[in-house]
């Protein structure tokens, strides 16, 4: 009986160490609810192969944005910045790290420069978004898009790669 104790309590003992330990198990959903303000956004941004833009942007009275989750699987989103306002709205669900999001996030100057060229379609090829930290106080987010823009001067596509960095 002794030995059937010992070994349950040694193999409690032997528990793998989370991949992401900034993400506990119970508590991600929890953590993630209610508002953060957006501090900084690190942009890179590649046009047909070439990089185009490596930006950081920090919080400032020009810069500010914030990002809601809600009980309801809803998120809201909005910055204004120079470039003017953008705001986002949309569901969404945690697969850790995964960040699952229905429609793209509001960001920094979402400009895509697209020369003198008239724009017929944009489509988005992919989106993927995950959280690289989460604690009470930090969301930092990782996202991956790819867009196509239909010019008269041919198809160009935009890879970025932002990450964001909130504060509750």
């Amino acid at each position: 009986m002794l030995l059937f104790f010992c070994s349950i309590f040694g193999l409690s003992a032997c528990k793998k160490t989370p991949q992401h330990p900034a993400l506990p198990v119970d508590n991600t959903r929890g953590l993630l609810m209610g508002k953060w303000n957006l501090q900084k956004q690190k942009t890179i941004q590649v046009i047909d192969s070439v990089k185009e833009t490596d930006t950081t942007y920090l919080a400032s009275d020009i810069n500010k944005g914030n990002l809601q989750f809600n009980p309801n699987n809803v998120f809201i989103s909005v910055t204004y910045s120079s470039a003017g306002r953008d705001s986002s709205y949309g569901t969404y669900n945690v697969l850790k790290p995964d960040l699952n999001l229905s429609i793209p996030m509001a960001i920094f100057n979402d400009r895509y420069q697209t020369g003198y060229a008239t724009v017929s379609a944009i489509t988005l090829v992919s989106q993927s978004a995950k959280i690289t930290l989460l604690n009470s106080s930090n969301l930092d987010i990782h996202l991956e898009t790819v867009t196509v823009f239909t010019t008269n001067n041919g198809p160009l596509t935009f890879e970025n790669e932002i990450d964001l960095y909130y504060t509750k």
